[in-house]
């Protein structure tokens, strides 16, 4: 921190060196040093924090028996504290960040600080605790890194802020001087990236999805912020992958499902991060995320990884490869551990391997001593075995070539069309030599989507459904790209030849 402190600042200029000057306003935001002030400060309360751990005056929470202690959370200058709600521990906390300050230089703002204690804490304790801390009480935290830190399930209130972000950027960009394509444009790489940062840990209320969608719908076809708009596509069609005849437009709830399956990838396959090992000891308790249920009082985390299981659980699938994983010890088949699904295991088998067991080409449990139930040998069955001896057991993802789950994956999975492959018609769409808004006008053309006066007639948006250009007295697509003798006279003036045909489709083809 002397360093810090006493540092001095040259600037070049013209070529030559001015003299140097002691800064005196500090680090800003934005300053490539900031970070690693707050990186420097912050590694010295940890250490300080972990000396008292260690020498036992520092008691931290423990959210299950033998699971792991947690007394503090660093992020930048945002801490979270963990210890017991009593006097000693207040005192401990308060002295700490004390010290803290007379060492770095940099002092706590105790008006935005808050502590939230469990419900057991008594009312005459917490105004004990608020006078030795100098922080006031809340039942709230509100935001921790951005993500809502709710007691229950969350609630709509929780995201206001995501769809007051969503207005606003819409009210930056005047629909009516925008284009379908540019419409289209600012949907998928704007709305639909605003709340993914929130859809990573928590389950979204569905009333919060249904008004992203709405916003997106009503940015991709309505004129103007306040009017009524029609939507000529269905929004299930416009959320389709581009090769299947949508416009790739991401569903809100279908994002959130398949960022939530980030967390049971790594429920599945990286035990050795702490918030794994702490939900496991929580709620696993040997068991596989891919069989677990919902409890009552969990978390709102684990509570969405419940939800998201149905959607996912087909998609993760236990690959063998060395066999050299433990039978009973470890979660091999996506089954949880079989030492608890088992009355006991006999003293014979403990050290057995599931390679013991995959005996020329199939399963053979005739040798084990312990008594194995019907209902998870016929689940074994399934099982990918890899040909390679070399290859450690593990899960893969079938929804990608990889065998790792990615969002993106995950949201390939959620649409079904990983067994059926694009019509070539829509490829060769989307790959034309074209300006944008030509492509999405043809694209319109193909689901029927202009607004024809048949159309309009039959919603009442019109008197008469006739062309009027040629009063004919029934306006349809192809009368009005083809049948029409205006348009008919202006593509063959272009050198177009007209044929006949009976969709829009197989005017393309």
């Amino acid at each position: 921190m002397w360093g810090l402190k006493n540092s001095k600042i040259s600037l070049l200029w013209n070529g030559s060196t001015l003299p140097s000057f002691v800064p005196s306003r500090g680090l800003r935001q934005g300053d490539p040093l900031s970070p690693y002030l707050f990186v420097f400060c912050m590694e010295r309360l940890a250490l300080r924090i972990s000396e008292m751990l260690q020498a036992g005056q520092w008691k931290p929470i423990q959210l299950s028996p033998g699971g792991l202690p947690l007394s503090h959370l660093l992020f930048a200058d945002d801490i979270l504290l963990f210890c017991h709600a009593s006097e000693d521990q207040a005192r401990l906390v308060a002295s700490v960040l004390e010290e803290f300050s007379r060492s770095s230089g940099l002092k706590v703002n105790l008006t935005k600080s808050k502590f939230v204690s469990s419900r057991r804490v008594s009312q005459r304790r917490i105004e004990t605790l608020e006078g030795l801390l100098g922080i006031g009480h809340t039942n709230r935290i509100g935001k921790y890194l951005g993500v809502p830190m709710t007691h229950g399930q969350p609630r709509c209130a929780d995201f206001y802020d995501v769809m007051d972000k969503i207005q606003g950027r819409l009210a930056a960009w005047k629909s009516k001087l925008l284009n379908k394509a540019g419409k289209l444009c600012l949907v998928k790489s704007t709305i639909c990236s605003i709340p993914v940062y929130s859809m990573q840990t928590l389950w979204l209320p569905q009333a919060v999805c249904n008004r992203i969608d709405q916003a997106c719908r009503r940015m991709l076809w309505a004129k103007s912020d306040c009017a009524r708009f029609w939507s000529p596509v269905s929004w299930d069609v416009v959320t389709q992958p581009l090769t299947f005849g949508g416009l790739g437009v991401r569903e809100a709830r279908r994002v959130n499902v398949s960022l939530l399956g980030k967390l049971i990838w790594d429920l599945l396959t990286a035990p050795q991060k702490p918030w794994v090992h702490i939900l496991s000891n929580i709620y696993l308790h040997g068991e596989s995320i891919l069989c677990a249920q919902n409890r009552r009082g969990a978390s709102p985390t684990w509570s969405s990884l419940i939800k998201v299981l149905p959607s996912l659980r087909e998609g993760f699938e236990p690959h063998l490869g060395s066999g050299a994983s433990s039978l009973w010890y470890t979660d091999w088949s996506g089954a949880g551990l079989w030492c608890g699904r088992v009355p006991f295991v006999h003293i014979a088998d403990t050290n057995r391997t599931v390679a013991d067991c995959w005996v020329s080409g199939h399963w053979d449990f005739t040798s084990l001593y312990t008594a194995i139930p019907a209902e998870l040998i016929h689940s074994v069955q399934r099982l990918t075995v890899a040909t390679s001896s070399l290859e450690l057991d593990h899960f893969a993802w079938r929804g990608d070539s990889s065998g790792c789950y990615t969002a993106a994956s995950g949201y390939r999975f959620l649409t079904t069309c990983l067994t059926t492959e694009g019509d070539e018609v829509w490829k060769k769409l989307w790959k034309l030599m074209l300006p944008e808004k030509v492509k999405f006008f043809l694209w319109q053309c193909f689901h029927s989507a202009l607004p024809k006066n048949q159309v309009r007639a039959d919603r009442r948006l019109a008197e008469s459904g006739a062309c009027s250009r040629c009063s004919c007295p029934h306006e349809t697509i192809l009368h009005a790209l083809r049948d029409c003798p205006y348009s008919r006279e202006a593509l063959l003036s272009g050198g177009a030849s007209v044929g006949w045909s009976f969709s829009v489709m197989d005017c393309f083809q």
